[in-house]
């Protein structure tokens, strides 16, 4: 049976009492902080930064339905979550733990290296199967059919051999 989310307590909805001599300002980033920020948020491509939020959104909107904290990322959370994935799916998740990022911004620690994912990752993996993305091999008939138009706009390549 789903965990019904806990109502904060009163002590939690109470705003904070404001500091004694007014409101208190946060320095401001020295240059070189800055710098750090930018290229941080550089390190990964935007299209990646999406799919972790998009999949990293997905956890959390499950564990909003299991009554589950998303963070920290429990192993104990994570396990469950990828194998609702497979059954759902009936393949592993491309994600599986993907969004673990998203944990390192928050500095809780990843569970992607926990034996309980682990595990469960390998498991679904033997059972449901990985088939390689294999292609086919580029045969010799082929490849000089490619090579043939660059060998008349450069005659200085060499000759065929054999």
């Amino acid at each position: 049976m789903p965990k019904t989310p806990k109502k904060p307590t009163a002590l939690a909805r109470r705003k904070p009492a404001p500091a004694p001599g007014g409101p208190r300002e946060e320095p401001s980033p020295a240059p070189g902080e800055l710098a750090d920020a930018a290229y941080a948020g550089a390190s990964r491509a935007e299209n990646t930064k999406r799919a972790y939020t998009t999949d990293f959104v997905a956890f959390s909107a499950w564990c909003g339905e299991q009554g589950l904290e998303s963070l920290p990322a429990l192993p104990r959370t994570v396990a469950p979550y990828l194998t609702t994935r497979a059954v759902a799916e009936k393949k592993v998740a491309p994600s599986s733990g993907r969004w673990s990022p998203s944990t390192r911004r928050t500095s809780f620690p990843s569970p992607r290296k926990a034996p309980e994912v682990t595990e469960v990752l390998q498991g679904i993996r033997r059972t449901l199967g990985v088939a390689p993305n294999q292609k086919d091999p580029v045969l010799v008939d082929t490849l000089r059919a490619l090579i043939e138009p660059m060998r008349k706009e450069d005659p200085e390549l060499p000759a065929q051999a054999g």
